[in-house]
């Protein structure tokens, strides 16, 4: 009832600001009056006592316009920090200054220059503690219901530096996730056993396993932007025998300025353990080769055809034409696409590049400019049973497209292969060689620009071992 209460007297902007005003105003009051009692010892003589409540309203009045030109009433109690802090003591002694030199003026400053003083002091103290008060008791009330709601996980924080810190403080503010910190772990033995924002550090990396048992640790999170891949196994390995999750703040965090840290949190993924720096690309370039322009990709629904959809989304193709057989994912990864990228033109094909007819009327339709081909049996064991597939799809299909986008002008046409066709050992990897020997073929002498990419393993992809493994995990197995 009280929070409910407290949601819709301060839910109202304008309700919430009359009522900060008014507060400030009667804490201006209550600051001058326990100035004259602190500064007497409680024995006020009565014509000061007088002379305080004329010059009451001055000291009022001078506070209140202060506040309201400098923004005061317009108060975020969850994103209050140091600065705005600094911005309210730094208005109360303008607002000082400017009553002494009034009463000066007009008294020649017949009231102690000592009650000034203090009513600064303890102006300054009331107006900071009616803006932060709430946010900190309203924390505190959050950890200590978390802490005993069921379904709340116990969490770790590796990294006590900034990341670490804006972490905390999101996760502090924010009610929307089930972690419970209960403390911080990093290798710089000078933070240890300080508390960040009410949480002790507790120690070194190494000492994780000892510290998840001690504290029943469920989670835990790094906050350490741009840590290692080595240094991630290591952690792992630390932690291999104990039943916990990690979620990570990416690389990209050290670079951002709006920072919101637990929005950027992700489980580990396979790139985060890589022995080796993602590749960096000239994303001008990019945007050079692909901005407003029609492109057609076949394969669009699975996981190489559609990730290639969103970059060219993102980089700024005007028209996408995506292509596959499987309407689900098609479907879906359209819908998506849509809602990131409203600027594109987004088109949906279900066709099979295995009848020629229906490629040349999607050609002459759409006329893409460049035509990326995905579209493609990629299941080894599967094709070694069903080769006569494997040679209808990935030979003949590509031979299909190709020739669709000879006859329809296209500009570029790329073909999505395999590290698979070199010397190939199976008939998936035979059938990919053909294609390429096809499209090699076809280059010759044409308008089009033919290109031949391989991809080797690609982690992740649907089918590959990444994705069986994380279905092994969850279901307890090695």
């Amino acid at each position: 009832m009280l929070f409910d209460l407290r949601g819709r007297l301060f839910g109202n902007r304008a309700v919430r600001s009359a009522i900060i005003l008014v507060l400030d105003a009667a804490f201006v009051c209550l600051a001058l009056a326990l100035a004259y009692l602190l500064r007497f010892e409680g024995n006020v003589p009565q014509d000061l006592v007088t002379a305080g409540l004329i010059v009451l309203p001055i000291f009022v009045m001078v506070r209140m316009v202060l506040s309201l030109l400098g923004g005061l009433h317009l108060w975020s109690f969850r994103m209050s920090g140091l600065n705005e802090a600094t911005r309210v003591v730094s208005l109360t002694g303008l607002g000082t200054a400017l009553i002494a030199l009034i009463l000066f003026v007009i008294q020649r400053l017949q009231i102690p220059r000592s009650i000034i003083a203090l009513e600064f002091l303890l102006t300054s103290g009331f107006m900071i503690g009616l803006r932060f008060l709430p946010r900190l008791i309203s924390g505190w009330f959050t950890e200590q219901r978390r802490a005993r709601q069921e379904g709340t996980f116990r969490t770790l924080i590796i990294g006590a530096g900034n990341a670490g810190d804006l972490l905390l403080r999101d996760l502090v503010r924010s009610s929307d996730h089930n972690y419970h910190v209960v403390g911080f772990v990093d290798d710089d033995v000078r933070k240890h056993g300080l508390s960040i924002g009410g949480k002790p550090v507790l120690g070194a990396i190494e000492s994780l396993p000892a510290l998840v048992r001690r504290y029943a640790v469920q989670h835990i999170l790094i906050a350490i932007p741009r840590l290692s891949a080595a240094r991630i196994r290591y952690i792992l390995d630390l932690c291999s025998s104990l039943r916990v999750s990690f979620k990570i703040i990416p690389a990209s965090f050290s670079y951002l300025d709006d920072k919101v840290a637990s929005a950027m949190l992700h489980d580990l993924s396979p790139e985060d353990l890589l022995p080796r720096d993602q590749v960096q690309f000239d994303e001008g370039e990019i945007r050079g080769l692909v901005e407003g322009r029609c492109v057609l990709v076949t394969g669009g629904g699975g996981s190489i055809g559609g990730e290639i959809a969103r970059q060219l989304a993102h980089y700024g193709a005007r028209k996408l034409v995506l292509l596959d057989m499987n309407e689900n994912a098609l479907y879906l990864l359209a819908r998506r696409l849509r809602e990131q990228y409203p600027k594109a033109e987004i088109h949906t094909e279900i066709a099979d590049i295995r009848e020629p007819d229906k490629l040349l009327h999607l050609g002459a339709m759409y006329r893409p400019q460049d035509v990326f081909h995905g579209a493609a049996h990629k299941h080894v064991p599967l094709m070694e049973d069903a080769p006569e597939e494997a040679i209808k799809n990935n030979v003949w299909g590509t031979r299909h497209v190709a020739e669709m986008a000879l006859r329809c002008g296209v500009e570029r046409f790329v073909l999505i292969s395999t590290d698979k066709a070199v010397r190939p050992s199976s008939v998936m990897g035979a059938s990919k060689r053909l294609a390429e020997l096809v499209v090699r073929h076809m280059a010759r002498g044409a308008k089009t620009r033919f290109v031949v990419v391989r991809f080797g393993n690609v982690l992740g992809s649907a089918g590959s071992v990444v994705p069986l493994f994380k279905e092994q995990i969850e279901r307890g197995g090695p």
